[in-house]
């Protein structure tokens, strides 16, 4: 038997061999074409397309849509659903390789006889022989595509075009390029390749579909939804199967609500709902249909009644602001704005995760407001939608303008209403002035002593709830054990029991993010009020930072706003009447209020009728008065103007035609000035530079390039006089102008100073150090301070009540007081005062720093020093005490 077997094995051998070497790729035979053929298609290349195909269906089943939003025509690329089946889509790759690599065949065939035809001589001139290898690289490209790696399916594609313009892939082929360049917003030839294909008359009916789909692609990106629209119907139509059936009728329905068209979008509506969608779809439909309600034009009641139903339906507890969003829209088309603010807010505090619904309800309350005019309440709900958006957004660039705008107009009029408010109460008499703070004190308390009692009722209610939870909780046990196991949500007593004890150890609970807590307010977002962004500065921190360290249960606490010295009262006016401008420039600008803007320009002029803003409202007035046609009061305003401020830019302007042309003449000549010295600068020539720009700071002193002329003019003189001179000069010029951009190259240059030439830097320090703080007198008063790092007011207390005990210990017969002030947002200063002398200072400062209860249990102390009330106003001023230590270790030795 096995000689038998190894007989035929010898002699099939060469036979195999002849028929493997026929079959090779280098020979292109009709066996070796009908091998590869047959084997590329149901063996690799079959694979491939298999597990192509498995993705498709995979990601179909797993896509969720965001029907707040358009939905996209096609669900690939960058889906999370097309992300999922990237490993199917790499085998699908991996098998596409393999079969054009396996089984390409690109040798000629060997006419022994010649080519005699031109059927032979067309078969002799083709680039493939094996029909399969184009299919693969198609396949290919289209998994390129759902990966969303559009280079490498670009690449293909184009190659496909160019190798195989006859096959019967080259159809979808171009249109998957096509889909490409519309993806990437290359509408020029996406466009050539659409129209040709849809002139095409020989154009195969089972792309018909994809066609018109990728067409109104194109459109929807070219942001024409007509036409998207119009092409849209043609794809909906042919579409091969339900799921896109169903999803191109729903976009056509967002299409034509998008347009205005409502009673197409509601026939659209319609026809999704009666092709039984799945239950999202069904719902999202139903939602738009109430959006697209038109008073008149359908039964309001009846669509309402229906919207109640699925807010009561369990299903929909995670869309309830979606439909709550519904019903605002549908009393908003009924024209009942109150009812549908109150959906809105409804909507926002519903609790959902979903961000994109809860943007748009707060937009479609501050769209009401913006309306109204109340641009206050807009403003909120304007600055709250921008903490759920970003750029891609439907108009987000005119949403942010309109909330920078708005937050810019109510910091503006807050403030006003502010300093009005402290004026009012800073004119009062002294006992009118503590009545009138006492009473607020007292309304503190009443409203803090009612919170607590609520606390201590919530607290006694869960206690009196836990202990008969802990009762139940032993009876349930022993219930528990006689009835067996099963899963907690099929074992109902045990469901009931839980819901029981649930009540009674929380009582009754909104299903809501913090559920745990009895008071959300300063976690929650979701209350359907506004929320004002994190990190926005305003006016009054350094108000803020005294306010730290005092109860706001004492006089003092409120006194810090008030205006009670006549440069504190200036400084408020001056704060009203930048706000006056700005809020008129706002009005006037950004929301063409014309009126209202007028009335903040005559507030001006009824206030502070002799400063110069006064001569820029009569300006404005004046043009106002011009745009609106009004000749008369156009020219009251320019005589007015004229007579009371007949130096100023703007009387200028209305007596000189030409007097812009030659402020623009003597704009040219700054300049021209500064860029002359800065030449010469760069140069080398700092004499030269130094001359220009001291000329600058002299005929120029009110310029906006005084800065740069003054750093130019640091700069000039330190490279002539040295770099200690340099380095002094800067760290003026940053203590001058520390918020200017000048100031951080200054930085920068003195780091580098200090890294090359480090034994400069300290006397350099002691220079700024003398120049800036005066030099004691034995005999003058001193204050002893003691600097703690941070800005927690608690060690600063407790180092506060150490040094009272101190004092009652060891100086019983001296008044010394203490108080805590901020310096920055740095230090905490306490702040010991007064002694009569330099000596009786230096004493008490070496004493408490020798004794350890001092610094019992602050464990921040940074510094501490001695110091003239003259110095400290000055170290407040610097706002850091680094420069003073340096001048305290040199003048205290």
């Amino acid at each position: 038997m096995r000689k038998t077997f190894r007989f035929c094995f010898l002699l099939l051998l060469p036979v195999m061999v002849l028929l493997l070497w026929g079959c090779s790729t280098k020979r292109n035979t009709f066996i070796s074409r009908t091998y590869h053929t047959i084997t590329a298609h149901y063996n690799v290349y079959f694979n491939g397309n298999d597990s192509y195909k498995r993705g498709i269906k995979k990601m179909t089943q797993q896509h969720r849509d965001d029907f707040t939003t358009l939905l996209p025509v096609f669900i690939y690329p960058g889906t999370d659903a097309a992300n999922s089946v990237s490993s199917d889509m790499d085998r699908a790759i991996k098998k596409a390789s393999k079969t054009i690599a396996l089984h390409s065949i690109t040798a000629k065939p060997d006419y022994k006889k010649g080519i005699k035809s031109e059927r032979q001589k067309a078969f002799y001139n083709k680039r493939e022989y094996n029909k399969w290898i184009d299919d693969a690289y198609l396949l290919m490209a289209k998994a390129y595509m759902v990966k969303g790696e559009l280079t490498y399916a670009n690449n293909i594609l184009r190659q496909m075009l160019k190798d195989y313009p006859k096959e019967n892939t080259i159809t979808e082929a171009q249109l998957l390029l096509a889909r490409k360049l519309v993806l990437e917003d290359e509408f020029t030839e996406s466009g050539e390749i659409l129209e040709k294909l849809s002139e095409q008359k020989d154009f195969p009916k089972k792309y018909t579909a994809l066609l018109y789909a990728i067409y109104a692609e194109y459109y929807i990106r070219r942001k024409m939804p007509d036409k998207a629209a119009e092409k849209l119907e043609i794809a909906a139509r042919t579409a091969p199967n339900k799921f896109y059936r169903l999803r191109y009728t729903f976009i056509l329905g967002q299409l034509y609500q998008q347009m205005g068209n409502f009673a197409k979008a509601m026939e659209k509506y319609n026809q999704v709902i009666r092709m039984n969608p799945p239950y999202e779809m069904t719902f999202n439909a139903r939602i738009n249909m109430a959006n697209v309600f038109e008073k008149g034009r359908g039964n309001a009641d009846n669509i309402r009644e229906r919207l109640f139903k699925l807010l009561a339906d369990e299903k929909n507890v995670d869309y309830r602001d979606q439909i709550y969003y519904a019903i605002g829209n549908l009393y908003l088309n009924e024209g009942d704005k109150d009812k549908a603010i109150e959906y809105y807010k409804l909507s926002v505090a519903s609790g959902s995760d979903n961000t994109r619904q809860k943007a748009k309800s707060y937009l479609a309350i501050a769209d009401l407001y913006y309306k109204d005019r109340n641009y206050l309440m807009a403003q909120a709900y304007y600055d709250s939608s921008l903490t759920l958006i970003d750029e891609k957004f439907p108009d987000y660039d005119v949403i942010n303008s309109r909330a920078r705008s708005l937050t810019m107009l109510a910091k503006s009029l807050q403030r006003i209403a502010f300093e009005d408010s402290v004026q009012f109460v800073a004119r009062m008499s002294e006992n009118e002035r503590n009545m009138f703070i006492d009473q607020i004190i007292a309304n503190v308390k009443k409203k803090e002593a009612e919170e607590a009692r609520r606390q201590q009722e919530l607290l006694q209610e869960q206690q009196s709830n836990l202990m008969a939870y802990n009762e139940m909780q032993g009876r349930s046990m022993t219930t528990n054990a006689a009835a067996g196991g099963g899963w907690y949500f099929y074992n109902l007593s045990a469901k009931s029991s839980g819901e029981a004890e649930f009540r009674l150890k929380w009582g009754n609970r909104k299903l809501e993010d913090n559920w745990r807590r009895s008071n959300k307010a300063v976690v929650s977002t979701d209350g359907g009020e506004p929320t004002a962004r994190e990190g926005e500065e305003t006016e009054g921190n350094d108000k803020k930072s005294a306010q730290k360290g005092l109860s706001n249960k004492t006089r003092e606490y409120y006194l810090v706003d008030l205006p009670l010295t006549d440069s504190a009262m200036q400084a408020s006016h001056e704060r009203i009447l930048t706000n006056l401008l700005t809020s008129a420039t706002i009005y006037k600008n950004d929301l063409h209020e014309y009126s209202l803007a007028a009335g903040q320009y005559q507030e001006i002029i009824r206030r502070y009728p002799d400063k110069p803003e006064a001569a820029e409202a009569y300006f404005q007035l004046y043009l106002l008065a011009r745009q609106q046609n009004n000749t008369e009061r156009a020219e009251e305003y320019k005589n007015k103007l004229m007579m009371q401020f007949p130096q100023s830019n703007y009387a200028r302007l209305l007596a000189n035609p030409n007097f812009l042309n030659e402020m623009q003449e003597k704009e040219q000549q700054v300049n021209r000035l500064y860029e002359q010295a800065y030449r010469q600068f760069n140069a080398g020539n700092f004499q030269q530079a130094l001359q220009l720009s001291q000329q600058g700071l002299t005929q120029y002193p009110d310029h906006s390039l005084k800065l740069k002329f003054t750093f130019l003019h640091t700069l000039s003189r330190g490279r002539i006089m040295g770099n200690d001179t340099l380095r002094i000069g800067l760290a003026n010029f940053i203590r001058t102008y520390p918020k200017s951009e000048e100031a951080g190259l200054a930085k920068d240059i003195i780091a580098a100073l200090d890294a090359v030439h480090p034994e400069s830097k300290a006397e350099a320090e002691k220079q700024i150090a003398k120049a800036i703080f005066r030099q004691p007198a034995e005999e003058e008063k001193h204050w002893v301070v003691v600097a703690l790092r941070g800005s927690n007011i608690n060690p600063a207390n407790q180092l506060s009540f150490n040094l009272i005990n101190y004092n009652l210990d060891h100086y019983p017969n001296i008044n010394l007081n203490i108080k805590i002030e901020a310096l920055g947002n740095k230090n905490q200063l306490i702040v010991v005062r007064d002694f009569k002398t330099r000596t009786e200072a230096m004493n008490y400062l070496n004493a408490i720093s020798a004794d350890p209860e001092v610094r019992r249990e602050v464990d921040n102390i940074e510094d501490s020093f001695v110091i003239t009330e003259a110095n400290y106003t000055l170290l407040q001023n610097e706002g850091s005490i680094e420069t003073y230590r340096t001048f305290f270790r040199e003048t205290y030795k």
